[in-house]
């Protein structure tokens, strides 16, 4: 019986983890979209650089300190997020975006076909930690007022989930979880001998004991949703 706990608790915490890393890997799509490694808000309007400009000079920076720049039409609780691209590579057309969230659309556009959308916006960088750092130099430089979210691996990792509340349910659910495994092994760990001397075949046994201890479980994560 020892093993059979052993294997239903792996067998539990693996689907746990699955569904927490797929639930993470939302989250930080939403916060960083395209593997992106910074985002935050750019004003050109206090800027030296003419609004027709802003395009061409944005691919220029782009191109010199290799960092690509993309600005984002949505935010995190928006399932229809527009990209569009302001630095190097150009995509040739709009193009679909895949998503980890099934739930949530969106295209990435090159910047020639969002000419009607105002350059200043909420922007999210993908290069090195030095080139990204050599690009916000140069916004500095020409007038620009920017402001970034400079996430550290650590809150990449909890901001998301604490973001969507899930911690507290998580917890929740582990330690009432781990105290009905706990209570249910206890209590049934020495009647087994006494049901198997009254008759009960090892299969009625293991069969009563999970049903005893799936409904405990099942009705301790609906209570914490």
């Amino acid at each position: 019986m020892m093993r059979r706990l052993v294997v239903f608790c792996g067998v539990v915490l693996g689907v746990l983890a699955t569904c927490l890393g797929f639930l993470q890997a939302i989250q930080e799509e939403s916060v960083l979209p395209l593997n992106t490694s910074d985002v935050g808000f750019i004003n050109f309007q206090l800027s030296d650089i003419p609004p027709t400009a802003v395009d061409e000079q944005l691919q220029e920076i782009s191109s010199r300190q290799q960092v690509e720049i993309f600005q984002l039409s949505g935010t995190t609780s928006v399932k229809t997020v527009q990209v569009i691209a302001r630095g190097i590579p150009q995509p040739t057309e709009a193009s679909p975006i895949m998503w980890v969230n099934p739930s949530k659309t969106g295209h990435l556009l090159p910047a020639d076909q969002a000419k009607d959308i105002p350059p200043s916006g909420v922007y999210a960088l993908k290069g090195s930690e030095e080139n990204i750092a050599g690009f916000k130099h140069w916004l500095t430089d020409r007038g620009a007022v920017h402001t970034w979210e400079q996430y550290t691996s650590l809150e990449l990792l909890l901001l998301p989930f604490a973001y969507q509340g899930v911690i507290a349910v998580v917890l929740v659910t582990a330690l009432l979880t781990l105290i009905i495994i706990i209570g249910w092994f206890i209590s049934k760990r020495r009647s087994q001998t006494v049901r198997m001397l009254n008759g009960y075949s090892n299969l009625q046994i293991v069969t009563r004991d999970l049903r005893d201890l799936i409904f405990p479980l099942f009705s301790a994560c609906v209570l914490t949703l």
